[in-house]
Order: structure tokens, then C-alpha cells, then sequence
């Protein structure tokens, strides 16, 4: 006998039935949803979200290049910054480096900040550096490109300046020795204020030192092991001496100290040694000072004499009494009538005072 089914219980489950049905249709379309979505996504029509522009983020491209040689610069830091003109802070800041090519690229910069457009601008730097027969050679980029308005893709070039550097180890007690003798014009050492030697190399290499001269006019020091047949290094000495006398030239009066310098091309890589050298110092103009009044000014011979990198002898003009009291004059009488116009002031606004006391009195 067929079981009877009420017909609140069959109502209901033809009703579970069709809810089943709707449930699996909603799962089919969802994932049919999901499938066009990373469709489109990959095939460029749009980029995922949070991640891409869209109509109020943008893309910055920065290329950072050497100002000189036009090169890309690869590896360089970059900062982005974005502003608006009525913000305070920055509305975007980061960092990144560039690729081989010199180029780095940031997305989600904002295109706008309420109604107002945003600018950004880009800083660059970069450093590098090698080392090569006991010298650290640097070289140092940096550079800030032009403000520019943002739009969907804005393109920004920074040209970097560069800067070189050079650090060396100094000359170790196996390395050449220059040896020599310096005197002065009478054929006797003499008193020394300052004396080195330098050194130069083809790529850039540089070292200096103090040079010890003794009282006998004899020195000794050790030099960098540089130069070679193809590229020789330059070596160059300096002497300088005290001030020992003066001399007058019309209304200027000089110092007079003995002073000589000496420099040779030198190949000594490879153990290479120097012959000793012998130099004759003259007595050279190192300081003066002149007169307009045609009385020449006094000098101190025992004045320390300048450095000898100083070739040129600094002449300073001394103005007579009448020239120097000029502007003293203009100046005192400034300020007397200074003095006289505060008076003045002070007695007006003590008389507006009375006034307005009168005033509240009834008086």
C-alpha cells in the first residue's frame, strides 16, 4: 500500500529540493565569475586590485644617468616624493634602486589629493669605489630631477653629478726612498717653515706626506712604489722657508723667504730606486702689504711665512688716516641723529599720555 504523504511534508520538500538547486546554480556562477575575472586579470584588460594603477593612482618611472657621459647609472638609490602644495607632509616617500638598465619603477602614487594635483620629484645617489695597488679610488653620484605634475604614467630623469675620491695607504719602509739636500742661494741650510711631497698617478691616485728637513739641509723619505714606462707618476717637492727680509717696491713692501720647488716624472714600480737629489732654494716674495699714503707700512720679518702652495704674494692695501676716517664720520653723525630722533619720539608719546590722563580727569 503506497505511503501517504501530507502535504505540508511534500510542499516542503519540493521546496528543499528547488533551494538545492538555486544553491548549486549560485556555486556554478560564482566560479564562472572568478574564472573571468583572473581571465581578464592576466590577459591585461585591468590589474588585480590594490596593486595597479587605477583612475587615482599612478606610475612613476625614474631614470638616473651621468650627467657628463649620459650612461645609465645601475644600483643607484632612489627616493620618490610626492606633494601637494597645501600639505604639510609628503602624500607619498619610498625607495628603490635601478635596474641594469637605470630605470626603477613606482606604482600607487596618488594622482590627486582632494582637488588638488600632486607633484613628484626624485634624488638619486650612487657610490662605487676599487682598489688598485694600495689606493681606494671612489666615485660618488648624486642628483635630484625636476618637479613634475602627475599623470597616469609620468616619466622622470635625474641627471647625477659625479665626484672622485682617492685615499692611499702611505709608503711602507720597503718602498722607494727619496733622499736629498736643500740651501739657499748663499750655498747654507736654512730655517724651514714648510716642506712635503706629493704624489700623482695616471688613474687618479694621490698621496702627500710632510717632509723632515734637518739642520744640515739633508732629508730622507720614503715615496709610493708608482709609475711604469707607459704611465709614469709625477713626484713633486717643496721648500719653504722663514721670512729672513724685505724689500720695497714702490709703495708695497714685501717679505722675502727662500722658497723652491722641484717635480720629475718617475717610473718606480717594480723596485725601482731614486738618485738623491740636491736643491738650491731663492729668496722669493711670500707676503707684502702696500700704502696708498706713499709711507710704507712696517713688516714683521718674523712673521710665519705662508704655505708655499701660495705662489702668488698676497698684497694688502693699508688706507692713510684720512681714508679710514671718512666712513667714521658718516657713521657718528648717523648716529647722533639716531640719538636726537628717539628723543624726540619719547617726548611726543610722553605728551600723548598727559592728554589722555586729562582726558579720563575731566580736566
Amino acid at each position: 500500500m503506497p505511503l501517504a504523504i501530507p502535504r505540508a511534508l511534500a510542499r516542503r520538500t519540493r521546496s528543499v529540493a528547488r533551494s538545492g538547486r538555486a544553491i548549486r546554480h549560485s556555486r556554478a556562477l560564482v566560479t564562472l565569475a572568478a574564472t573571468v575575472a583572473l581571465a581578464l586579470g592576466g590577459s591585461g584588460f585591468g590589474a588585480p586590485i590594490g596593486l595597479g594603477a587605477d583612475a587615482t593612482s599612478a606610475r612613476v618611472v625614474v631614470t638616473v644617468v651621468d650627467d657628463e657621459t649620459r650612461e645609465a647609472l645601475p644600483g643607484a638609490a632612489v627616493s620618490l616624493t610626492a606633494f601637494v602644495d597645501s600639505a604639510a607632509h609628503p602624500v607619498f616617500d619610498a625607495t628603490a634602486r635601478t635596474s641594469d638598465d637605470g630605470t626603477v619603477t613606482f606604482d600607487g602614487v596618488p594622482r590627486a589629493v582632494g582637488d588638488a594635483g600632486v607633484s613628484v620629484i626624485a634624488s638619486a645617489s650612487l657610490d662605487e669605489s676599487h682598489t688598485v695597488d694600495g689606493c681606494t679610488i671612489g666615485h660618488a653620484w648624486t642628483g635630484d630631477s625636476e618637479p613634475k605634475q602627475v599623470t597616469a604614467t609620468t616619466a622622470l630623469v635625474v641627471d647625477a653629478s659625479r665626484e672622485d675620491r682617492t685615499s692611499c695607504d702611505p709608503p711602507g719602509t720597503d718602498a722607494p726612498a727619496l733622499r736629498g739636500t736643500v740651501v739657499g742661494e748663499d750655498g747654507l741650510p736654512f730655517a724651514v717653515h714648510d716642506a712635503g711631497v706629493s704624489m700623482h698617478r695616471a688613474d687618479g691616485g694621490e698621496w702627500a706626506g710632510p717632509l723632515e728637513v734637518a739642520a744640515d739641509g739633508s732629508f730622507a723619505i720614503h715615496v709610493e712604489p708608482w709609475g711604469t714606462t707607459d704611465e709614469p707618476a709625477d713626484l713633486s717637492v717643496h721648500v719653504l722657508g722663514v721670512v729672513v727680509a724685505s724689500e720695497a717696491d714702490g709703495d708695497c713692501t714685501y717679505d722675502l723667504a727662500p722658497d723652491v720647488e722641484w717635480s720629475v716624472e718617475v717610473q718606480l714600480a717594480g723596485g725601482r730606486q731614486l738618485e738623491p737629489i740636491a736643491l738650491a732654494a731663492t729668496l722669493t716674495r711670500v707676503s707684502g702689504v702696500c700704502s696708498t699714503s706713499g709711507t710704507p707700512a712696517p713688516t714683521s720679518p718674523t712673521r710665519p711665512a705662508p704655505s708655499a702652495a701660495h705662489h702668488s704674494p698676497a698684497v694688502v692695501p693699508t688706507l692713510p688716516p684720512t681714508d679710514r676716517l671718512g666712513r667714521g664720520d658718516v657713521a657718528g653723525g648717523g648716529g647722533l641723529a639716531a640719538t636726537l630722533a628717539l628723543l624726540a619720539v619719547g617726548g611726543a608719546l610722553a605728551l600723548i599720555a598727559g592728554r589722555r590722563r586729562d582726558r579720563r580727569d575731566g580736566r
